[in-house]
């Protein structure tokens, strides 16, 4: 069975591709070798999906409806927005839709 927050971010990856933005996937975590060595890929916090549009980079974080930002993605939303990137907390594809609104792009 797939979850609401997939199917969420499946819905919004359908949307940035028949709009043509630019984005990716970005996928972060880590983990341990047999021989005990750990491996981080990705950066701490980072959003489920990258985009880049009109030149502005775009952090959508996708949660479902009791979702809620870990304290590594609160510090990278608020390092992105402080750098002239837009973050959206997203919980339904209407959110990246009206935030997307909001920022005139």
């Amino acid at each position: 069975m797939v979850s609401i927050e997939k199917e969420t971010q499946k819905t919004i990856l359908q949307y940035l591709e028949l709009k043509k933005i630019f984005h990716y996937r970005q996928n972060s975590g880590g983990f341990k070798t047999d021989n005990g060595h750990f491996y981080r890929m990705g950066i701490t916090g980072a959003p489920d999906i990258i985009a880049v549009y009109k030149g502005v980079y775009i952090g959508i974080e996708v949660k479902d409806i009791k979702g809620k930002q870990s304290e590594g993605q609160k510090d990278f939303q608020e390092r992105l927005e402080n750098a002239g990137g837009i973050y959206i907390l997203a919980k339904s594809l209407d959110d990246v839709i009206n935030k997307l609104k909001t920022f005139a792009l």
